[in-house]
């Protein structure tokens, strides 16, 4: 199964390169036609890889529908992420996820990360980790914590 989702993602970066298409991430009018329900759950799939990439690359996509699409739960997506987070495979792959989480929980916090365009996901996951320094530690982010 896993080998097939890569052979899937290389023929669809292929084809992109192909038809002159260069964006990494799909764009908002792409989301916003597209079936979330099932591309919730093929993240989800893809979350599962034992393929550090492919989860890395599942987490970037997730969270760009995310924040193209804030007020969708994606329950299942935000469960696998939250795991992740926890017990991914790598150091890597655990902060990525923790981003991602804190996007899927504060998804308000990340506005002007949503108004920028990325080349590649370290790009976005960069941004991410700026925007929760300066919301976090440099403006207080009363706002987000939970109420006990």
């Amino acid at each position: 199964m896993n080998r097939m989702m890569i052979v899937a993602a290389a023929a669809m970066i292929t084809a992109a390169g192909a038809m002159g298409q260069t964006a990494y991430f799909s764009n908002e009018a792409r989301h916003k036609c597209s079936d979330l329900a099932s591309a919730e759950k093929k993240y989800v799939q893809c979350l599962k890889s034992d393929n550090a990439g492919v989860v890395e690359s599942a987490l970037a996509h997730a969270v760009n529908m995310k924040l193209i699409c804030p007020s969708v739960e994606f329950r299942k997506l935000k469960a696998e992420i939250s795991d992740l987070s926890k017990s991914g495979s790598t150091p890597v792959t655990r902060y990525k996820a923790y981003l991602a989480g804190l996007v899927f929980e504060n998804a308000a916090m990340f506005t002007r990360v949503r108004q920028a365009g990325y080349e590649t996901p370290e790009e976005l996951f960069r941004s991410v980790a700026t925007q929760v320094q300066l919301t976090l530690l440099d403006e207080g982010g009363r706002e987000y914590a939970r109420a006990r």
